[in-house]
């Protein structure tokens, strides 16, 4: 049974528990053992290392019988300092070794202290952080002057001895035969007042017993520590620690010639104060000013050491090397060691940006490149370009993009993702911008790239280029939009060509020199004029191509995207980029220019004093307001043309036809219009142009038409293949002959009118669902859907993109009346399942039997 110790111990201000326990024991002048059982821990267990870690019942014992608080017993072991200044191995009364460089055993020790207190050891020179005492302004030592030993070095409370004498056993003597010299008495060098070894000490000292930053942080901050100074110490080269004194030199001088210093990473020269404080000062230096975000020319060192003593390695293994440290202080190392490789791989590290950090296999960064157009956006490249020509410059920033992240460094494979052919001008690009832009242009290519990778996909430009082909904006399209939109055709297909090369670039991002045919502008004349069309083209011609762009990906399943799309500029603040900002210039100042008769854009941005990539971006982004055409006197003018397109509406022209007149010379001696805008007119309508005085050569009655066009449900080009004429003629013949003529589009279809009639046979919904071409198929889908329970399985099985059957299915469900499929669920709704279960029925109906 315990019983409480009448005379008491008090502990001193942070000593550590064995040094209580060692002086506890000479008060009462009884061995340690004795000590240890009365205080209810079995003699035995006199070695063990209780300094390390107290658990709880024994710390409640101790407390019963010295009447010391176990709170204040816990702050005199080292687990006060456990997951901060090291780690103790969980559950046990051990320290780990591979961490935040341990001490195991043992300690450093201020003589003077030991004098000043009677002996008494302080805890934290238990910490191979501690390595100077700043009360005394001197170095610690590392050993007995007597007996060489390291102090305390037992891993216990030792012999009955008195405090502050060496306890280390005699080599060759008995057991009990101790040292017992007075470590007071040892000699340590007194440092100057200022020094930076006493400032470097206090700094570590203050964050280790600082309530803030918490544990975390403060384990952080002292890994980075143990990681600079472990490399200072591995080079060894005198200079990196010369700021510290000429002592401290010379020790590292002489530790690197004997081979004393031990090179395994994460370990520490535990026995020598002096290369601590040395190693440990010039790694404060370094930390300090990565924390403080301040210019590190020590670091700067360190790093073009290794470089100039290490073997041949790939960027990516040098990094590696500072795996154990923070990432701020690995950034640091990558910004410095970016400047001595290549522009491509200091991108993969993000190198200057405010997150460089190594490589990693990423799903994200695999598929960023589905995000990216192969001309990079007009506003940020313009914000970027350091003076290299646009179309080259954008193109290489788009690969560049792909970069930061990426295990990949090789330029051909990522431009081939972005079906692009010219990598070697990603080099180029970057070393420009490197030059005019130093860190702020690779930061901006980093911001860019996280932006995509933190963001959903607005258009999967990938998808583009694969469907957008070579059906774009035909030729009849063409006619019937600047109809529509009161705009002019154009003469020959030069205007057509040059609004089909718009398209395609704004759709896909693709570069026109690399377009595939039909979108090749293989001539200067005609870039030129591709130029010309977009520097002229106004907001009515600019929308009416944006709403035929919008149908046009609808038609091939893509319904989720706009047409155009670009990241903000906002991303990119606060940086010194060499470009310009795209909105600064007055948009109405251009207008204005452009309307007053200022001839292209290169003589728009010489008026303005910037470049012709900065004027597109604005008329990019804000057309031109639509003005009234100017009266000219050639007979194509604009608006002689649009008098001329009034008159000989296709109404006019079918009156003209019934009354015999159909030649462009009888035309134009009727109407006195100009032959040549007649002809113009009979084309863009798709109507035949026959000879001077001429007639059709053809011979329709009127019963054969009425029984192919009314009875038999063709449509005007089906009849018209049939008899080898054109379509326009058999339009005007049903005008002629009297026969009502059906809607145009698909509802005029055979198949459309079949299934009409079918549908009359069945109920409601199945009758209001069947209602013209391809409405079987619709209802097919539905089955299949239903059979896979998702879009998506449904989509897999039958090869076409989930947006195809979301879109089917939305048109079902708008004809049915009601909704027809749960989509959170998964399953059908009611209205849906009487409607798969008429269908089913109605196949069977069908099947042949």
């Amino acid at each position: 049974m315990l019983r409480a110790i009448p005379i008491h111990v008090e502990p001193s201000d942070g000593e550590s528990l064995d040094s209580w326990l060692s002086a506890y024991a000479h008060r009462l002048q009884v061995l340690p053992r004795e000590l240890l059982t009365a205080i209810g821990i079995p003699g035995g267990n006199a070695y063990r290392d209780y300094t390390v870690r107290l658990f709880p019942s024994e710390a409640a014992d101790i407390s019963w019988v010295t009447g010391i608080e176990t709170d204040a017993l816990q702050t005199m072991t080292l687990a006060r300092y456990d997951g901060r200044a090291l780690t103790l191995v969980e559950g046990d009364r051990r320290i780990c070794r591979f961490e935040l460089m341990p001490r195991v055993t043992g300690g450093r020790f201020c003589p003077k202290c030991l004098k000043d207190t009677g002996g008494r050891w302080r805890l934290s020179w238990r910490l191979s952080w501690s390595f100077a005492c700043p009360i005394h302004r001197c170095l610690l030592v590392d050993r007995c002057p007597d007996c060489g030993a390291v102090p305390r070095g037992n891993r216990g409370i030792g012999y009955l001895i008195a405090p502050g004498h060496c306890t280390a056993k005699i080599p060759g003597q008995p057991r009990k035969d101790r040292c017992r010299a007075d470590l007071s008495r040892a000699k340590t060098p007194t440092l100057r007042v200022g020094s930076r070894v006493l400032a470097a000490q206090r700094w570590i000292s203050d964050l280790i017993e600082a309530q803030e930053p918490d544990d975390a942080a403060a384990r952080a901050i002292l890994a980075d520590l143990a990681t600079v100074s472990g490399r200072i110490l591995a080079q060894a080269r005198p200079e990196s620690v010369r700021q510290c004194g000429a002592r401290f030199a010379a020790a590292l001088t002489e530790a690197r010639t004997t081979g004393r210093i031990k090179r395994l990473r994460g370990l520490f020269p535990e026995q020598d104060a002096v290369l601590a404080a040395a190693a440990l000062t010039a790694a404060v230096e370094v930390v300090d000013a990565v924390i403080q975000q301040r210019p590190t020319p020590s670091l700067r060192s360190l790093v073009k050491a290794d470089l100039d003593t290490r073997s041949a390695t790939t960027p990516l293994e040098y990094v590696d090397d500072w795996n154990f440290a923070t990432d701020e202080l690995r950034s640091a190392v990558i910004d410095i060691y970016a400047d001595t490789i290549a522009h491509v791989d200091a991108l993969r590290l993000r190198a200057f940006s405010l997150t460089p950090r190594r490589p990693t296999q990423s799903a994200t960064v695999a598929t960023r490149h589905r995000k990216i157009p192969e001309l990079c956006w007009r506003r940020i490249s313009l914000m970027l370009n350091p003076g290299i020509t646009s179309e080259i410059f954008r193109e290489a920033l788009s690969v560049a993009l792909l970069l930061p992240g990426s295990l990949e460094r090789e330029l051909e494979k990522h431009a081939s993702r972005l079906s692009s052919h010219y990598p070697g001008r990603t080099s180029y690009m970057l070393q420009r911008l490197r030059q005019n832009s130093g860190k702020a242009g690779f930061d901006a290519i980093c911001r860019v790239a996280d932006y995509l990778d933190e963001s959903e996909p607005v258009i999967d430009y990938r998808r583009r280029r694969q469907l957008v082909g070579p059906r774009l904006l035909p030729e009849r399209t063409w006619f019937a939009l600047c109809r529509d939109h009161d705009l002019e055709s154009g003469m020959r297909g030069a205007k057509l060509r040059a609004a089909r090369c718009y398209l395609y670039t704004t759709l896909t991002g693709t570069s026109l020199i690399q377009a595939p045919k039909g979108f090749y502008l293989p001539s200067n004349a005609l870039r030129m004029h591709y130029e010309s069309f977009v520097y002229r083209m106004d907001a009515r011609l600019a929308g009416a191509l944006h709403g035929y762009g919008r149908d046009y990906l609808a038609s091939l399943g893509i319904t989720d995207e706009p047409i155009t799309w670009q990241p903000p500029t906002s991303i990119l603040d606060g940086l010194d980029l060499p470009g310009t900002h795209p909105d600064s210039r007055d948009v109405d100042a251009v207008h204005t220019a452009i309307a007053e008769g200022v001839p292209s854009c290169g003589a728009v941005a010489e008026l303005f004093g910037t470049t012709r990539e900065h004027i597109r971006c604005i008329l990019a982004d804000h057309p031109r307001p639509y003005q009234e055409p100017k009266p000219r006197t050639v007979p194509n003018s604009s608006r002689r043309y649009r008098e001329v397109r009034s008159v000989l509406s296709r109404s006019a022209l079918d009156q003209w036809a019934t009354r015999g007149v159909r030649s462009v010379r009888q035309l134009s001696v009727k109407t006195g219009i100009d032959r040549r805008l007649i002809a113009r007119r009979l084309h863009e309508l798709d109507m035949p142009i026959l000879d001077p005085g001429g007639q059709a050569r053809y011979a329709i009655d009127r019963d054969w038409l009425y029984r192919r066009y009314v009875i038999e449900g063709r449509t005007h080009g089906q009849i018209a293949a049939e008899a080898h004429v054109s379509q326009s003629t058999i339009e005007r013949l049903t005008a002629a002959y009297g026969i009502p003529n059906r809607t145009r589009g698909g509802g005029s279809r055979i198949e459309a009118i079949r299934t009409r009639r079918e549908a009359t046979h069945y109920r409601a919904p199945l009758r209001r669902v069947l209602t013209g071409r391809g409405a079987w198929s619709r209802l097919e889908r539905f089955s299949l859907i239903v059979a896979r329970g998702s879009m998506g399985g449904a989509a897999d099985e039958i090869g076409c993109h989930a947006s195809v059957l979301s879109v089917q299915l939305t048109r079902l469900e708008h004809e049915a009346g009601s909704p027809l499929w749960d989509r959170a669920a998964g399953t059908p709704t009611r209205e849906g399942g009487v409607l798969l279960a008429q269908y089913q029925a109605a196949i069977e109906e069908k099947a042949p039997r």
